[in-house]
Parts: structure tokens; C-alpha cells; sequence
């Protein structure tokens, strides 16, 4: 049979499996125990922050900036090393006053209303949107590499509109069996930890196949990648190297931001939270798993630089056995991202949609309910469950568009910073509402719209252009051919990286306006 009969077989073989886990956990929990009641099964849960750009975009990009990739794992590392205490005041506010999702603990700090969350909430959907089409799109590819086939032109052969298909049941069946918000969801997070447990096997696996195989080992493959100057490169800091000092600090704070910020990562972190003490386990364990997962990253990615035979980098975990002919360490390289992608599909589109019908569909829910409630005399609990499962099946499809016309221009790594500096946009209005008594729902409002608008210039309008929706010029020449409007060199602030320019813009506009 064709590999792609058998590449097919093992993704569903694979979701079955999770099927299984999450339906035996559930039932265990209707009789009275609780299997993800442990510290290590909220610690593993928590590596949902590690999807396919941790397995294949970092590869790829300490192929290209070597150090630069550290950052994204050392702002998470230092929140949760350094800041133990703000993460169990989050978990334990959250807790306490039922919050289920950011708009709700914006509601909380700020008061409730119907414009604060419904701005949080259209912000989230736009802003993580890209993260979701980034999964679907790894997925895609490497089942296209595996299968040795090329990219399908239709919808229907596309292996990433299926897993969405698959991913979106899944999600509804676990994620979306109560309507009480505040319910957590055994199931989906037994799941969860058991794929944070494949993906870290199926790198250090492939990762010492690669290093020690192909490579010959650490003390071989650094000595000749310090022999070559193109390569010698990337042991460096600095604009030589591609990532300068500036650029390091930016995507640390963007990450340590995402790491509690994200809606999978809010979700797992608060609303899954069996018991608060959990966190004293996570505060290093979750750290550790981040050590493990990147600490043969570069290696492998020197290794590609040496030994690729013209792999785009993004993917050499899955194409330097490929190469070689080892069929089943490519299939596990396939396994270990189609877990580490499948992951974060599942827990992020459950969290937007609890975001949405909780509040951009609260209050017409508010005005139509009541009515027909009274009208028809029935119990509209069921309906309501199916609106969350088609709610939840829209957003994954919404990510399946995204990569399909606009994310497929962009590397692993740019789609999912994307996503990280809209989600950086809520910092100030949440630490502020923590710590400072004098912030107001206006300001809040004013915070997160001005900081959503430059997110939406600096970073999400360029890579319209860089599709071809939007024409280049606007990049060259600013609109209407005003320089000083350069959406990545805003007012004349140039010779920064475009992650720390849209940082630095929105930081002066959210807190300025807030």
C-alpha cells in the first residue's frame, strides 16, 4: 500500500487513541476519581505551549539565527521560576471568582459589560487565529513530505483541512460537553498531557538519531560547524548572527507574556487547575520539560546545515531520516509534530469558543432566548451544547483558512510570533488590574484598542502584503507614499527587527491610551 494510505491510517489510529484516553478518563471521573488530579499530569498539560514550532520552527530557526531561538523558552522558564507568585495570584483569583477566560478576568478587575469582552474576545479570535492555521499547516506538509507527494490545489486533498475535520470533533466531543464554563474537561487534558508526553519521546529520540547518526555526535558536529564561517555564525549574538540584543529581549517578554496570556495556555494554567498546590510541582517541572525538548535543538540544526540535502529547514526533524531511507523514524518525526500540533488545536479552539459564546454572542443569546424559551415551553440546553461544537468547528476552520491563504507565505516561527504580540496587547490592562487600583474600564478599553490597532498595522497588515493581498508598495513607501508611516518603520523608528519595532509601538500607544 501507498505511504499515504499508511501516513492516513497512523493520524486516525492516533486520534482514536486520544479518543480513548479522554473517554476512559471521563468515565473514571463520573464514578468518582479523578485521573488528572496530579501535579504531574497539570505539569505535562501545561507543555501545550510547545506545539509544531517547537518541533520543527525551532529547528528551522537556530538553523537560520542560531541562539534565536532560546527566547521563546527563556521568558516561560523565568516567569515560572522566577514568578511563582503571580502565577498562583492569577490561579487563585481566577478560581475564586469563577473566571473562566481573559475577557472574563477583565470583566472581573474592570466591571462587567458587554464592550470590554467583546473587544477581548474579537481580539483573540483575530489574533490567534494565524497559531491554529500554523498547526494545520505543519501537518499538512510534513503528510505531504512523508507521502512523497506534492501540495494538493483542492480543498478536499489537502491532508490539513481533514486533520482540521478530525481536530474539531474531538474538540467538541471533550471540550464542549457542559455548558457550565467553569467545568473542567478530564478528558481533554488526560489527552493533552499524554501528547506532551509523545512529543518530547519523539524528539529526543530523533533528536539523538540525528546528532549521533548522521552527525557523529556533539563534539564532531560543533567542531565542524565552528571550521565554517557561515556556520560559526551561529553560536554568536549580535546582527551578524541574525538575532541582536534587542531582538532577544523583545521575544523573551513576548514569551513570557504567552506563556500565561495564550488561551490554551490561560486554560490549562487556571481553568483546568484541580488544586493550587499543583503549581509548586509545575514551577519547576514545566521548566524541565522545556529543557529537555530544546536541549538538542541547535545540534540537529547544525546537523541539518551540514548534511541537508536541500531540506527546508523548518522540517529537518522529519527529513533528514527521510533522506536516509529511515522510513520509521520519519513516521515517528510525523507522529511527534502531529501530537504537538493536535494539542493546541484541540485546547485553543475550545477556549475562543467558550471566549465567544460567553460574550460576542451574549447578548443576543440575552434577547433570543427568553422569548423562545417562553414560546416553545423546551429545554434549550442541547441546542445550545451543539452552537459550542459548531462555534468551536468555525474557529478551527477560520485557522484552516488563515494557512491556506495567507500563512502559507510565512515561516513556522513568523506565524506564531503573529499570535504572540496580539495576545501581548492585554499585559498592561491585566497587570495593571492586578496591582494598581487607579485603572478604569475606559482606559482599559482605550488600552486594548490602541494597542490592537498597532498590532494590526505593524505586523498582521505586512503579511497581507507579503501574501500579495495588499499591494508591497505600502511596505516601501508607506500609504499614500508617506515614509514616516512605514508599517514596519513607524514615525522613523528603523533598524529594529519587526517584532521589536511592533512591540515597542504598541507598548507606547496601549499604556499611553490606557
Amino acid at each position: 500500500m501507498s505511504n499515504t494510505f499508511w501516513i492516513a491510517f497512523l493520524g486516525i489510529a492516533y486520534l482514536l487513541a486520544l479518543f480513548a484516553i479522554a473517554y476512559a478518563t471521563d468515565k473514571s471521573r463520573e464514578k468518582g476519581r479523578s485521573l488528572v488530579n496530579n501535579p504531574w499530569v497539570y505539569s505535562f498539560s501545561l507543555a501545550v505551549y510547545c506545539t509544531s514550532w517547537t518541533f520543527y520552527g525551532s529547528v528551522g530557526q537556530a538553523a537560520s539565527t542560531g541562539l534565536g531561538f532560546l527566547p521563546i523558552y527563556l521568558g516561560p522558564t523565568l516567569v515560572f521560576l522566577l514568578a511563582p507568585s503571580l502565577l498562583k495570584r492569577v490561579v487563585s483569583f481566577c478560581r475564586t471568582e469563577g473566571v473562566t477566560s481573559l475577557p472574563d478576568l477583565l470583566e472581573v478587575l474592570y466591571g462587567k459589560g458587554w464592550s470590554l469582552g467583546a473587544l477581548a474576545t474579537t481580539m483573540m479570535v483575530v489574533g490567534v487565529t494565524p497559531y491554529i492555521g500554523l498547526q494545520l499547516k505543519a501537518i499538512g506538509y510534513t503528510f505531504d513530505l512523508l507521502a512523497g507527494r506534492t501540495a494538493a490545489s483542492g480543498i478536499f486533498g489537502d491532508a490539513a483541512f481533514w486533520a482540521a475535520l478530525g481536530l474539531s470533533i474531538f474538540a467538541g466531543l471533550f471540550g464542549a460537553r457542559s455548558l457550565v464554563a467553569s467545568e473542567r474537561h478530564e478528558g481533554m487534558v488526560a489527552a493533552v498531557a499524554f501528547e506532551s508526553a509523545v512529543k518530547l519521546g519523539a524528539f529526543l529520540v530523533l533528536g539523538i538519531y540525528i546528532v549521533f547518526g548522521i552527525g557523529g555526535g556533539f563534539a564532531a558536529v560543533f567542531e565542524k560547524s565552528l571550521a565554517d564561517p557561515d556556520l560559526a555564525r551561529l553560536f554568536m549574538l549580535g546582527e551578524s548572527s541574525g538575532t541582536s540584543l534587542p531582538s532577544w529581549v523583545a521575544l523573551s517578554i513576548l514569551s513570557g507574556v504567552a506563556v500565561i496570556l495564550l488561551p490554551r495556555q490561560f486554560h490549562m494554567l487556571a481553568v483546568e487547575n484541580a488544586k493550587e498546590s499543583h503549581l509548586k510541582t509545575a514551577s519547576w517541572a514545566f521548566p524541565a520539560y522545556l529543557l529537555f525538548i530544546n536541549i538538542l535543538v541547535l545540534p540537529v540544526a547544525l546537523v541539518g546545515n551540514l548534511y541537508g540535502e536541500g531540506s527546508t529547514q523548518d522540517f529537518f526533524m522529519i527529513s533528514l531520516p527521510l533522506e536516509r531511507g529511515h522510513a520509521e523514524l520519519a513516521f515517528l518525526a510525523y507522529l511527534g509534530g502531529f501530537s504537538a500540533a493536535t494539542s493546541m488545536v484541540i485546547v485553543e479552539s475550545v477556549a475562543l469558543a467558550t471566549m465567544i459564546l460567553h460574550h460576542t454572542g451574549s447578548t443576543l443569546l440575552e434577547r433570543i432566548l427568553p422569548t423562545f424559551r417562553v414560546q416553545a415551553g423546551r429545554d434549550l440546553s442541547r441546542p445550545l451544547l451543539y452552537t459550542k461544537r459548531f462555534v468551536i468547528f468555525g474557529v478551527v476552520l477560520l485557522g484552516y483558512g488563515f494557512k491556506r491563504w495567507i500563512g502559507d507565505s510565512h515561516t513556522l516561527v513568523a506565524t506564531g510570533l503573529l499570535s504572540f504580540s496580539a495576545v501581548f496587547q492585554f499585559a498592561p490592562a491585566i497587570l495593571l488590574g492586578f496591582y494598581w487600583k487607579g485603572g478604569t474600564r475606559t482606559g482599559a478599553l482605550a488600552g486594548l484598542a490602541a494597542g490592537f490597532m498597532i498590532w494590526f498595522y505593524t505586523l498582521l497588515l505586512p503579511s497581507f502584503a507579503d501574501s500579495g493581498w495588499v499591494s508591497g508598495s505600502l511596505l516601501t513607501n508607506g500609504p499614500w507614499g508617506v515614509e514616516m508611516l512605514r508599517p514596519r518603520a513607524l514615525f522613523g523608528l528603523d533598524g529594529f527587527d519587526t517584532w521589536t519595532h511592533a512591540l515597542i509601538w504598541s507598548l507606547v500607544f496601549n499604556l499611553g491610551a490606557y
